[in-house]
């Protein structure tokens, strides 16, 4: 129960920058997010579109604790709610493009379902881990499930091959794909008799988004040429297996955690200050 230290934060840092606009995403599509008006059609997003700005100003308020009064854009903040505003706007732009769609749900996390028990062996002995997670978006649109991951890093989205997720050696690993298929276990665990439907997994980023060749979908390296994933439940059994070996080597009492060899990681550690490097 070593938890990160919280700070007040007084301008917006990149994971404050993420906080903000996944908060911004999930207030326009709620009202989409609920038996009986989870079709979203291409007049809804342009009706999304007018309550940009203030829902920009709403997301700042809560982040920031402000919520009583007025809160003043200046310095960094000022810079950071015009990259929201275009970033959030593409998005709609894309989706408009693609609607109408089936929202499916908005963050959805633990509370509505989306979690998985996975059996594993440590210690000569078998138990299950749980495991959980929040999607930011799933739609359906075409009897295609799609799952939306927001992203305000540059992520990159295509892989070589499910085993080189899991190879902590590789400094370019590919976290962010490896948490779509993640999330594609979850939802397969929570749809059950509806897991049938084809899934895709899409990141939305800054690096891609503004390109006019963009495409949301992750893919997969083949020789020289990188293809979208059209159907990530393919991946999904060997992703689980590299997922319950991956617990079995962290539960596994004989193997000890250690120190990284990469120090770079060490300047953005939470807990740098309880490791003695």
């Amino acid at each position: 129960e070593l938890y990160e230290q919280e700070e007040m934060a007084e301008e917006v840092d990149a994971m404050i920058l993420g906080n903000i606009l996944h908060k911004v995403m999930e207030r326009l599509y709620a009202g989409h997010n609920r038996e009986g008006y989870r079709r979203v059609t291409a007049d809804s997003i342009e009706n999304m579109k007018k309550r940009v700005d203030e829902e920009i100003v709403e997301a700042f308020k809560e982040q920031f604790g402000v919520r009583d009064r007025t809160f003043t854009f200046e310095g960094q903040n000022l810079l950071a709610r015009e990259i929201i505003r275009k970033m959030i706007l593409a998005v709609l732009d894309y989706d408009q493009k693609r609607a109408p769609f089936e929202l499916l749900g908005v963050e959805a996390g633990e509370r509505k379902g989306y979690t998985l028990d996975m059996a594993i062996e440590g210690g000569g002995e078998a138990f299950s881990v749980g495991i959980k997670g929040v999607i930011d978006r799933i739609e359906e649109k075409d009897g295609i499930v799609r799952i939306v991951d927001y992203k305000t890093g540059r992520d990159d989205k295509d892989f070589d091959a499910i085993e080189s997720l899991f190879d902590g050696t590789k400094k370019d690993r590919r976290k962010a794909v490896f948490q779509t298929f993640l999330y594609g276990l979850l939802y397969r665990s929570f749809a059950g008799a509806e897991a049938d439907k084809p899934v895709q997994a899409s990141l939305f980023n800054i690096r891609d988004l503004f390109d006019p060749h963009f495409s949301p979908l992750i893919q997969q390296k083949i020789s020289r040429a990188a293809r979208d994933v059209e159907d990530i439940r393919v991946f999904l059994d060997e992703f689980g297996d590299g997922l319950r070996n991956l617990l079995e080597e962290i539960y596994d009492a004989s193997a000890p955690f250690v120190q990284t060899d990469d120090l770079k990681k060490c300047s953005y550690c939470p807990y740098a200050g309880i490791c003695n490097r």
